[in-house]
């Protein structure tokens, strides 16, 4: 079973994954959410009491067994499975014995709108608009024959304000229905799931948590799930995140070693039931804490974010990945994420809303001046116009129905086919702006696409710009460009057409000259080569060629250049790397590998050489890497720290190399506490984090590394653009501030008029 084990210790291991009591749950939503003729799924389930009582076995699980429920009752019900299901838990997920009941559904409903609730939902946001709200006012008062003028209860405004309503509501079932069809596309993809001990193809939305799901080369990962295994032995994927979090480049995913080459035979997935202890569905992109547990309780392996597959990525450069699903639906980091769609109103809407109120209230105040006149005057003339038939005893009265028969006499004053015109103006804006040629970017074959007219009008009204500043201003492809080793600086630039090279001569010729220089030289090249998460990928038709893959394009960058410099990265296994140094082959045993994080701002690898000594590389923010080196026997420091300044100052990236050799004691000594912390569930990143925090110290200073990230195309010339329409542009960078200024005043977000 899957189940939710509390965090309170007196219910702990308590099962709530129970069948009756699921179907309660759903009982009571479906009775207050779903039509009277729905489906009801308490008669297609009984409690494993009653089922053994009956000596039958429990009915396996369907999709097709599950009655139709509309988006928005979903949405609740899976709402309430999930707080049921105890949102401060610790998830246990069974592979290859999925509950179909215990947690949510697969199905994810973005639109706003069902056959049910659209003529109200609709209506209610038709009449926040003042102007709709008035004339259904005045509508009423024509109804009424002691208000409604010449005596003639016809509401005539009615037929207008339906018109008006009718555009509106059409506009948004239409933006709506492309909604619902996005979602009915996502829904019914197929995947390959283990079902019945065999492959089977189903649809997205009839995913369940615990099945082993085999996703292929280019299809999208349909629910948050843990990695087992790929096509490498290595047991290494590449996932595109664009649509999590807008990043093009790819991320490098890896199974743990003790299931990356059991499950290479899909034999053994049909058979294994290994457990996986994870926990209670969070929105952060970034976070994952785990634990894989084997199928005979020997072994106890943590799982983090390098294992998690998230729904909405995509499979890129990989045959195949097997994973177990944890997460479906409402539960997925995805969806997490999301917001329902709100009811937007542009800017001129808002405003018009406020001149509508204070045309009504002139409107009104001279109805009410009009009352007072007509009060005073039948006081006055009430007994010679007795044409009128005003009894004296009523003229207040007479003068309040006054009011508002003057109301309906004045409606002009609002002009009721405004809102019908912006509507139609707005839909000829879209139109136009998904025909607009010049808006069309030929590279990615991608038109504009205005997915709601709502908001037309607030482009031209833009006053601030936020973007991120690699990716977005710059193209993201990094190139090598300069170093620092042992206080020497060295030009080297690996791409093909750079001409000849004095830098790596220069290079090469201290490492072979040996000495003090030849071993920092050494050491530098072998921290570019060893300290990264690059994989290799070799071309079926040209086994000899190796192309690098990197989840960070400036660690491909910088393992080409160590390749460029006669360091050449070869190899990598789940527990060692294979470099050649100058053409000779060396392997080195990988104890530890600590990640880069925003946090940390550095990537720590630890090493036993073929001669048997324990390495410790360190990469990372100048800052972060020069207050952990040791304060004394530091000759290269400040003369590296001025290079770094100086690369800075011309717009180039800056990273700190620097190393740590560790006696046996040392390391197995911390090597004990940091596996525990690896192993937490909960607040593994701080755990982690701190355990790293004890060996990453002491370090000694290698050297640096300069990269070169260019603009993109015409960057200068668009920033120039929106200055010149007084549009303020905010750039966010993690460079350093030197950087940041140099490709601010490059890419013309800075002028030297500044301060």
């Amino acid at each position: 079973l899957v189940t939710m084990v509390s965090g309170d210790e007196s219910h702990k291991g308590r099962l709530v994954s129970d069948v009756s009591d699921q179907a309660e749950l759903d009982d009571t939503v479906l009775d207050a959410e779903a039509p009277s003729d729905s489906i009801d799924i308490a008669t297609q389930r009984a409690s494993p009491a009653q089922l053994l009582d009956h000596g039958a076995e429990p009915p396996p699980a369907t999709p097709e067994d599950r009655p139709s429920i509309d988006g928005s009752t979903m949405t609740k019900l899976n709402e309430r499975r999930r707080s049921a299901a105890g949102e401060a838990g610790v998830r246990i997920v069974q592979m290859n014995e999925p509950t179909a009941h215990s947690f949510c559904t697969n199905l994810v409903v973005t639109s706003k709108y069902t056959l049910l609730n659209f003529i109200p939902m609709n209506l209610w946001e038709q009449f926040r608009r003042f102007a709709n709200f008035y004339f259904l006012m005045i509508g009423i008062f024509q109804c009424i024959p002691a208000i409604s003028p010449l005596g003639i209860t016809r509401p005539t405004i009615m037929l207008p304000l339906c018109l008006v309503l009718a555009t509106s509501a059409v506009k948004e079932a239409v933006e709506d229905y492309k909604r619902r069809k996005q979602d009915d596309e996502v829904n019914n993809k197929k995947i390959e799931v283990l079902r019945n001990g065999e492959w089977t193809t189903i649809l997205w939305q009839h995913l369940q948590v615990g099945e082993a799901v085999r996703i292929n080369r280019d299809e999208s990962i349909p629910a948050d799930l843990v990695m087992l295994a790929s096509d490498s032995p290595d047991g290494i994927a590449y996932v595109e995140t664009k649509n999590m979090d807008g990043e093009t480049n790819l991320k490098l995913k890896q199974a743990i070693p003790e299931t990356s080459t059991r499950f290479q035979d899909f034999d053994s997935a049909m058979k294994s039931r290994v457990s996986v202890r994870c926990e209670s569905p969070r929105p952060d992109l970034y976070s994952f804490s785990g634990a894989l547990e084997d199928d005979g309780g020997q072994g106890d392996y943590a799982l983090s974010v390098e294992q998690i597959l998230l729904r909405g990525c995509v499979l890129k450069n990989t045959k195949w990945v097997v994973g177990v699903v944890c997460y479906t639906g409402a539960d997925t980091k995805l969806v997490l994420n999301l917001v329902d769609a709100p009811t937007k109103q542009s800017n001129i809407e808002k405003m018009t809303n406020k001149k509508i109120v204070l045309a009504f209230t002139v409107d009104f105040c001279v109805c009410i001046a009009l009352a007072i006149g007509n009060a005073i005057w039948t006081s006055k003339n009430a007994g010679v116009a007795w044409y009128l038939d005003i009894a004296p005893d009523n003229v207040a009265l007479d003068a309040f129905l006054t009011m508002f028969t003057n109301m309906i006499n004045f409606n002009g004053m609002i002009p009721i086919s405004l809102y019908v015109s912006m509507e139609m103006v707005k839909l000829a804006q879209v139109f136009f702006m998904n025909n607009d040629r010049r808006m069309y970017y030929a590279a990615a074959d991608a038109p504009c696409q205005a997915r709601t007219s709502n908001l037309n009008e607030e482009l031209g009204q833009v006053q601030y710009i936020f973007s991120d500043k690699t990716g977005t201003l710059t193209r993201n492809i990094m190139e090598f460009r300069c170093c620092s080793i042992a206080g020497n600086r060295y030009d080297v630039d690996p791409s093909p057409d750079a001409g000849p090279q004095p830098g790596k001569d220069q290079l090469l010729a201290a490492f072979k000259g040996g000495g003090e220089l030849g071993q920092v030289v050494e050491s530098y090249c072998l921290a570019l080569a060893l300290c990264h998460g690059v994989i290799i990928e070799r071309d079926e038709d040209h086994p000899g060629k190796i192309e690098y893959q990197a989840a960070s394009p400036d660690e491909k960058s910088l393992v080409a250049a160590a390749a460029f410099l006669e360091f050449v990265f070869l190899d990598r296994t789940p527990n060692s790397l294979t470099i050649s140094v100058l053409g000779q082959q060396r392997t080195y045993k990988i104890l530890n590998s600590i990640e880069f994080t925003s946090t940390r701002k550095r990537m720590t690898v630890i090493l036993r050489t073929p001669e048997g000594r324990i390495i410790l590389y360190c990469k990372g923010a100048d800052n972060v890497i020069l207050e952990r080196c040791r304060t004394e026997a530091q000759p290269y420091r400040e003369v590296t720290s001025k290079h770094l300044e100086e690369y800075a100052l011309i717009g180039l990236r800056t990273l700190c190399i620097a190393q740590r050799e560790l006696t046996e004691e040392e390391w197995s000594s911390w090597n004990e506490g940091h596996h525990a912390a690896s192993c937490a569930i909960n607040d593994r990143d701080e755990k982690v984090a701190a355990s790293a925090e004890l060996i990453e110290q002491e370090l000694f200073l290698l050297g640096g590394t300069a990269i070169e990230d260019r603009l993109q195309d015409n960057v200068p010339e668009t920033i120039s653009l929106l200055a010149q329409a007084d549009v303020k542009l905010w750039v966010l960078t993690g460079d350093k501030q030197e950087t940041a200024i140099n490709i601010g005043y490059s890419a013309r977000l800075l002028d030297r008029s500044m301060e």
